[in-house]
């Protein structure tokens, strides 16, 4: 990946000194390294900051799961009374709690993979805008590959999610549907080993080509540019 942008800007460093010799070679060399390294990819964060707005913001969000929540106690209420914990449970508060997994946690779970999604459109569209240059896109590759980029993020966000779905399930048929008279004293681990811990991995972008794609053609490029200007540039001795 480093000997590819290395690479670039060789091939960028002869073409710029194929067109012209002397000061402004050295004026064109200068402005345009400036503009690889520091205003496009500034570009590249605006613009994934913008289309990043797309996404649903975490306070609307929260606001959509409290109101379901809330409309679900109120329903609760009405149907079986208020729950007082360490009682026997009716067969209506089950009923209830049942209710609540078929609905309104489905509802939610829903949110959470609609905002994954709408992350992941962003990042895939990071990710396609980062291979038209190397250092754009050593910069990518080289966030994932360390296992600190948006691919952990987004799969740290599923696995949350799952485990929610996971304890809430848990939590329901420990408190709800086992018949136990120790159920409301005994404290039970829902985790087990080192689930609570999660481990990155170094991930290679999924939009993005393999690296002798980009040697390939960012080589060709730049060589057949080169050729119909080596002819002019000849002189013969003589």
């Amino acid at each position: 990946m480093i000997l590819l942008l290395i690479l670039f800007f060789f091939f960028l460093g002869v073409v710029v000194g194929t067109f012209n010799k002397g000061d402004n070679a050295r004026l064109i060399g200068i402005v345009t390294w400036f503009i690889l390294i520091f205003i496009i990819p500034a570009a590249f964060l605006a613009y994934i900051a913008w289309k990043s707005e797309s996404i649903i913001p975490v306070e609307e969000l929260e606001m959509k799961k409290f109101k379901l929540i809330m409309g679900f106690e109120k329903r609760a209420i009405e149907k079986a009374g208020t729950f007082n914990y360490g009682t026997d449970i009716s067969k209506e508060k089950q009923n209830v709690i049942l209710d609540y997994y078929n609905n309104e946690l489905i509802k939610i779970h829903q949110m959470e993979i609609t905002i994954i999604e709408q992350m992941n459109a962003c990042i895939s569209n990071l990710y396609f805008i980062s291979n038209l240059f190397p250092n754009t896109l050593y910069t990518s590759v080289s966030t994932e590959v360390s296992s600190n980029g948006y691919e952990n993020l987004t799969d740290f966000h599923r696995i949350v999610l799952d485990k929610k779905e996971a304890f809430f399930k848990f939590y329901m048929e420990k408190l709800y549907f086992t018949e136990n008279a120790d159920n409301f004293a005994k404290v039970v681990s829902f985790i087990k080993e080192n689930e609570n811990i999660y481990f990155t991995a170094a991930v290679y972008p999924g939009g993005s080509p393999g690296i002798g794609t980009h040697f390939y053609l960012y080589s060709r490029s730049f060589l057949v540019g080169l050729c119909p200007l080596q002819k002019s540039t000849l002189r013969f001795v003589g």
